[in-house]
């Protein structure tokens, strides 16, 4: 018997089967990702002892092994299991570091990860390894939005109404994450009023506060603010469809024709191009400006240490190419550290 009889008589055999087990599949995905992502939330926004750390450890886990089992319950089902395998190869090469070090931790006690940052000498490596684990998360549930986002074709709205409703939800969970104690410096989180005007002005990258950002909003806050700039400055359709894209997944016919209504292209052809090379542009040149911002800060501005510098880097040159105009100084540019870095200015402008 080859191997192509064989294979075709498993597929016979799982099909009954396939049309129950993946659609739970899907809808664990959904449940695992909010759980992700509102665990994320409960780290970053409220006061951790070492009690809630462990819980939330053990939950991330949890999800990277349900991620595992997802994505050999897909490959098992598949058909054509090279073709799936090679439109898969990313989130392939990420499956296969978390069994490595799901394997790690449990003959060894520690993961991979973890001796990695133990042998760079970080003195917090523990933090360290719990950011890089919080960021594989982001991006394995990042995939799974991408494939979700395949879906907006199931959804009757006009484009225009579809852009507007983005925005909308974009806008209240700025507010609700810029609501949290850990977001503000006296660790009370922003009031309702405070916090929404923030999360619109960043969302529609207008500028306008009514706090001082620079005071008002902790480290955690601030990356919030960073965040709704950059999402609603290439709006959040832009990066539902980038992230489909990157799955290799595909969209709809209707939802390019929104795409196509969006970007005001002639073609459906020219709406993914045009696409791929807003994303992909506009992140380079922020890169460019983190690097030119980062060496033209005057040696007088109190930077605590090489992250902080790096930080205001990152922050003022996504503002600026968003045209948000946002900055970590009380006063703006007017504060006595920046204004009269003329070279500096030259950049933003």
């Amino acid at each position: 018997m080859s191997i192509y009889s064989f294979r075709e008589r498993v597929n016979l055999k799982i099909y009954s089967s396939k049309e129950k087990v993946l659609p739970w599949f899907n809808r664990l995905s959904i449940f695992f990702a909010l759980l992700s992502i509102g665990t994320l939330i409960y780290y970053y926004g409220f006061p951790n002892t070492q009690e809630h750390l462990t819980a939330e450890l053990f939950i991330f886990r949890c999800c990277f092994a349900f991620y595992i089992l997802n994505y050999f319950a897909r490959f098992f089902f598949t058909f054509e299991p090279i073709h799936f395998l090679r439109t898969t190869k990313f989130e392939l090469v990420l499956i296969f570091i978390l069994i490595v070090d799901g394997t790690a931790d449990t003959f060894t006690g520690a993961t991979l990860t973890k001796r990695v940052f133990d042998l760079m000498n970080l003195g917090q490596s523990i933090n360290m390894y719990l950011l890089f684990i919080q960021l594989y998360l982001v991006i394995i549930v990042i995939l799974e939005i991408g494939k979700a986002g395949t879906s907006l074709t199931r959804i009757r709205l006009l484009p225009s109404t579809m852009f507007l409703y983005s925005f909308i939800l974009l806008i209240s969970f700025g507010t609700g994450l810029l609501m949290l104690p850990e977001m503000t410096t006296d660790g009370r989180g922003a009031d309702f009023l405070n916090a929404l005007f923030t999360s619109t002005s960043a969302s529609c990258v207008t500028g306008l506060s009514i706090v001082d950002v620079a005071t008002y909003f902790s480290f955690k806050g601030k990356i919030v603010i960073l965040l709704l700039i950059q999402i609603g400055g290439l709006s959040i359709i832009s990066f539902a469809t980038f992230f489909a894209l990157f799955m290799q997944k595909g969209i709809g016919i209707r939802h390019q024709s929104m795409l196509q209504d969006f970007f005001s292209t002639d073609s459906l052809f020219d709406t993914k191009g045009l696409l791929r090379q807003i994303i992909l542009l506009s992140f380079l040149i922020e890169f460019i400006g983190v690097v030119m911002l980062y060496m033209l800060w005057d040696p007088s501005v109190p930077f605590r240490n090489f992250g902080e510098r790096l930080f205001y880097s990152i922050f003022h040159s996504v503002s600026a190419f968003n045209n948000a105009g946002f900055a970590l100084f009380t006063n703006g540019f007017m504060n006595e550290y920046v204004r009269h870095s003329y070279l500096m200015h030259l950049t933003f402008a």
